[in-house]
């Protein structure tokens, strides 16, 4: 079990996010960056889908109350083990009554505490992830707060030598500095030509108004070649919608299930987590990209992930059978 001393708003329990629901009108929720709770669950010897912390503003104090490997991945987070610097992308052993405390997050949006065994909440349709819009899933359906006590599950494999792997590259430059590929929608041919120029052709910056429902972007408006009225009907993570005001909404891991306003495209999957890693106030850019394409790239990016976590199963193994020490996976 760990204990919650401190917490800033908005950490919660996420997952990869529930399936097959969405006809029910039940989102997917799950972590922002799916990559980062991906590969922190490997350095901690969980399933890929264990549940972990995902935390968005700083701090976060917690206290172990039994021995429990952890790491941290996604955005870089300042955090010590009672006295001891914590790396990130690194596996350590807490033992009962140590303090973890993260104090800052830089480079990136978000930061996920992965824990051997994985936060041990009810799982409610196939996920422990928290979806706040119905209080769904997760720790009572809510964010984290004072005093809240998270049971972990049971863990046979628990790593005393610390070893970690190098961050992957998109965590280590600026987020932003390839553009995000986004796949035209049928809806495209309802905007201006010049509008869809303008949309890959200038930046748009992430508002204050975005949360996990979706990203708000400012900028020049887009324009309708008339005034279109639509038919709600179905979205998921990643599509682009274009309300009256001109100003793009990317649907992000907390979407609604269906929306009425026009689309102009959807951001790819492998590009997804890139942006939920983009602080409030980032200019990004967008970029054209084929069906055909967007395939290959998620393609590319499950490949490197499942490397890595080959990598990191190898190093695990290695470890156990020598003496404790510090080594890097990859």
């Amino acid at each position: 079990m760990i204990q919650i001393q401190r917490a800033a708003p908005l950490a919660t329990v996420q997952d990869l996010g529930r399936s097959g629901y969405r006809q029910y009108g039940v989102g997917q929720a799950g972590a922002m960056d799916p990559v980062a709770i991906e590969l922190g669950n490997a350095l901690v010897g969980n399933e890929a889908g264990a549940a972990a912390i995902e935390l968005c503003m700083a701090p976060l104090t917690i206290k172990f109350q039994q021995t429990a490997s952890f790491c941290l991945t996604g955005a870089h987070v300042a955090a010590r083990l009672n006295d001891t610097v914590i790396l990130p992308w690194t596996c350590y052993c807490a033992t009962a009554g140590q303090i973890l405390n993260l104090s800052a997050i830089a480079h990136g949006a978000r930061s996920y505490l992965c824990i051997s065994g994985g936060i041990d909440v009810p799982s409610v349709l196939g996920s422990r992830s928290t979806q706040n819009r119905g209080s769904l899933g997760g720790f009572e359906g809510r964010y984290l707060r004072e005093g809240d006590q998270l049971q972990i599950g049971l863990c046979t494999d628990s790593q005393n030598a610390p070893f970690g792997i190098r961050a992957p590259r998109e965590y280590l430059t600026d987020m932003a500095a390839c553009p995000v590929h986004v796949v035209a929608a049928g809806d495209a041919e309802l905007f201006t030509d010049e509008s869809v120029c303008r949309f890959y052709q200038s930046s748009w910056t992430i508002s204050n108004q975005s949360n996990r429902m979706g990203f708000r972007l400012n900028g020049d408006p887009l324009i309708f070649k008339q005034p279109v009225e639509m038919k709600s009907h179905g979205i998921i993570p990643g599509v682009i919608q274009v309300p009256p005001n001109g100003l793009p909404v990317v649907q992000m891991a907390d979407a609604n299930v269906t929306g009425g306003y026009p689309k102009i495209g959807a951001v790819i999957r492998a590009d997804l987590w890139r942006l939920a890693q983009m602080p409030i106030g980032t200019k990004i850019r967008f970029a054209p990209i084929d069906y055909t394409d967007a395939l290959e790239m998620e393609r590319a990016l499950q490949e490197r992930i499942s490397s890595t976590q080959k990598n990191i199963e190898f190093a695990r193994r290695y470890i156990s059978r020598t003496q404790p020490g510090h080594t890097h996976a990859n």
